[in-house]
């Protein structure tokens, strides 16, 4: 798979992420497969490494998602506050 059709799956699978985010995803496939290298297996990029920690792209969309979740939370907190 190319780098350009994963991001187009990663952008297909989240609608709704900003362009920041979806560039901070590029930046980390790039970190995980190396730039300019095009055809990669998808599958790597959910592996853990050799030393158990995770890809840059693994780590970077938990990060994304923890930071909307603390969002949300904060937001709906200061609803119920209202």
């Amino acid at each position: 798979m190319a780098q350009d059709e994963f991001m187009a799956c990663v952008r297909r699978a989240f609608p709704m992420k900003s362009e920041q985010d979806l560039y901070e995803m590029q930046q980390a496939l790039v970190a995980s497969v190396g730039a300019g290298r095009e055809d990669f297996d998808p599958e790597e990029m959910f592996e853990e490494t050799e030393d158990l920690s995770e890809t840059p792209v693994v780590e970077g969309l938990r990060a994304q998602y923890m930071q909307e979740l603390e969002t949300f939370r904060s937001h709906r907190d200061c609803i119920v506050y209202a």
